[in-house]
This record gives C-alpha cells, sequence and structure tokens, in this order.
C-alpha cells in the first residue's frame, strides 16, 4: 500500500484543506452580513461557503480509502493504539486549548466589551460535552467515532466481496442522508451518517487500483463540479430570494453534495499527478486543528484593532493568512513535537 504512486490523494487532501479554510472564513463574514452591506460582499461569502462544501465529505472518503483496506486496521489492539496517540491525544489537547481560548474571548465580552452575560460562563464546557469544543473541532469527534469501528468494518470489508460492499456502501449513504433530513443525532452517534462516505472512499479506491486505469476521470470530475456549481446556484437563490428547495442543499449529505463528492473523488483516482506534496498533505492534520482558532484570532484582529469591514479583499486575506499560519504552526509541530515522524510519514499520512 505504497503512497508514492498515489500522488492524487496528496493533492486531493491538500486541495481540502485549503477548500476547508475558504468555507469557514466564507461562513463567519456570511453570519456577519447585515442589511445595508454591499451585496457583493454577501455573494463573495455565499460562494466561498458553498463551493468547497466538498471538502468535508472528501477527507471521510480518504480516511477510509486508507484505513479500511489496510491488513493493519483489522488488528484491534494495535490500530486503536496508534490511533489514540496519532489522533486521540491532539483532539483532547486541542480541544482543552479552544475551550480556554473561548473562556478568554467570553471573559472579555463580559467584563470589557459587556456584550455577553455571566449566565454564560458554562457555555464553552457545555459545548465540549456536546462534542463541539470549537465549531471546527465537531469533525475530530464525529472522525473518532468512524476510528472506533475501523476494524469491525476492515474486516468484514476483507470478508464482503466488492459488490456487496458497493451496496452496503450504497445502503450507508442513503440512511445517513435519510437520517439527516429527518433527525438530529447527538455528537456521538454523528460518525453513523458518514459511514456511507467511510465506506465509498475505500470501494472507489480499491476499484480504480484494481482496474488499473480511469479513462473516465475527467468526465468524473466535471460531473462533480457541475453538481457542486448548482449546490452553489441553489443556495445563493434561496439566500437571496426564499425560494425553494427549503431543504439546506448545500449540507454535506444533501443530494447534490454527496452526488459531488463521490464523482470528485472518483475523477481524483488514477488521475497522474507529478508534482510530490507528500509533505504538504502530512500536514494537513495539525493544519486543520490549528486553522478555527487562528481564522477566529485574526477575525477579531481585523475587526476590533482595525476596524476592517467584512468586505471581499478582507474576506481573502483572512483565508490566505489563516492558511499561511496555520501551515507554518502545522510545519512546527512537525518537526518539534514529533521529530521521529520524518521518513516514516508516508505510511502514517493517509490517517487523516
Amino acid at each position: 500500500m505504497e503512497r508514492a504512486h498515489e500522488r492524487e490523494y496528496d493533492l486531493l487532501r491538500v486541495i481540502c484543506c485549503a477548500a476547508v479554510v475558504v468555507l469557514h472564513t466564507g461562513s463567519i463574514y456570511l453570519a456577519g452580513w447585515q442589511p445595508g452591506m454591499p451585496a457583493a460582499n454577501r455573494t463573495a461569502a455565499a460562494l466561498m461557503q458553498s463551493l468547497t462544501r466538498d471538502a468535508v465529505p472528501l477527507f471521510v472518503m480518504l480516511s477510509g480509502a486508507f484505513l479500511l483496506p489496510d491488513p493493519k486496521s483489522r488488528d484491534f489492539r494495535q490500530f486503536y493504539r496508534k490511533s489514540w496517540k496519532k489522533m486521540g491525544i491532539p483532539t483532547l489537547v486541542f480541544s482543552a486549548l479552544y475551550v480556554a481560548y473561548a473562556y478568554a474571548v467570553l471573559l472579555a465580552k463580559i467584563y470589557i466589551k459587556h456584550t455577553a452575560g455571566t449566565d454564560q460562563l458554562g457555555q464553552p464546557l457545555i459545548m465540549w460535552l456536546n462534542g463541539v469544543p470549537y465549531f471546527h473541532m465537531w469533525f475530530m469527534y464525529m472522525l473518532a467515532g468512524l476510528y472506533a469501528v475501523t476494524p469491525v468494518l476492515a474486516s468484514l470489508k476483507q470478508r464482503m466481496g466488492e459488490r456487496a460492499w458497493l451496496a452496503a456502501g450504497v445502503f450507508c449513504t442513503l440512511a445517513g442522508m435519510a437520517l439527516s433530513a429527518r433527525t438530529a443525532l447527538p455528537w456521538y452517534l454523528q460518525w453513523l451518517l458518514y459511514l456511507g462516505y467511510f465506506m465509498m472512499g475505500a470501494h472507489i479506491r480499491c476499484h480504480f487500483r484494481k482496474k488499473g486505469e480511469n479513462p473516465l476521470r475527467n468526465g468524473y470530475l466535471c460531473a462533480g463540479l457541475l453538481c457542486l456549481a448548482a449546490a452553489a446556484w441553489l443556495f445563493h437563490r434561496k439566500l437571496w430570494y426564499g425560494i425553494l428547495p427549503r431543504y439546506e442543499v448545500i449540507h454535506p449529505l444533501s443530494g447534490l453534495i454527496v452526488l459531488s463528492s463521490m464523482l470528485v473523488f472518483a475523477g481524483f483516482a488514477g488521475r497522474r499527478v507529478t508534482v510530490d506534496l507528500s509533505r504538504q498533505s502530512r500536514l494537513t492534520f495539525y493544519l486543520y486543528l490549528f486553522h478555527g482558532g487562528v481564522l477566529s484570532f485574526l477575525d477579531i484582529l481585523m475587526r476590533n484593532v482595525f476596524s476592517w469591514e467584512p468586505g471581499i479583499p478582507q474576506m481573502l486575506f483572512a483565508a490566505l493568512l489563516t492558511w499561511l499560519i496555520s501551515l507554518a504552526l502545522s510545519a512546527a509541530c512537525g518537526t518539534y513535537i514529533r521529530p521521529g515522524a520524518r521518513g516514516k510519514g508516508d505510511g502514517r499520512a493517509h490517517r487523516r
């Protein structure tokens, strides 16, 4: 399972990580838009939020694509021990740091700006107990649920045929879509909604590795991007005019986003990539963990210190600076926190 021959997935992982930064930047500025502000700002923020919606599903599919076919994933004890060190400990450490940061911001609002009350003092801890210690950290807790069932799924995949596994993946995807539309699952069951993505990622990668070629990859990619553009267009119409559909068209489990994510992932399978992005790919784990706090701090700084209004240049600047700072912090973690990771990263990088 040598990663050196699958540079397309390194490229996809880097693209997805950049897309997540753009998505969250657009979400912050879209939430802060008010009537009277330039309409172009709202449109730009909406595009940033909607045209990057494949990022989370693709991250889940990338995880499943490399974890589930790996024979080492079937060893419960070894898998859980490595996963705890690689993902569990960093998730808990960053959760605690973000809760502390949330308290610092909340105390500033209460005692300096007087825009919040003391009745909100328990909110950061409550959010952590609900699996969302900070706005982007929900993904880590959802992913932990998928990691928890990975040894079972990996064993099942070994025993099931390709068609049976595909049928199971499609069923779980449709079930996740139905559940997300009808009910709100508690945080410790959120992984059930994304189980289909996890399984389909493994199927798509293994299917094209078995075939040895993917002549329709450009067609898959173009079709996926068209589905994403259609979702963005519907989101724009709903945002401005309140026109149907009434469901959330850019939710990770909405029909167009599911179809787009599957097609884009298939479009990257077997794609020839000459640029080696394995090092950048290895940095995406900590980059994701860092970017939420970096983006939030920059937003506070830009609004309260420099008095910048949320315009298009500010959004683009915030996204770019968030990426660069988070990348630098992630590289520092790779250098100083895990110095022994060099030379071994290619075999571990996929566990994102």
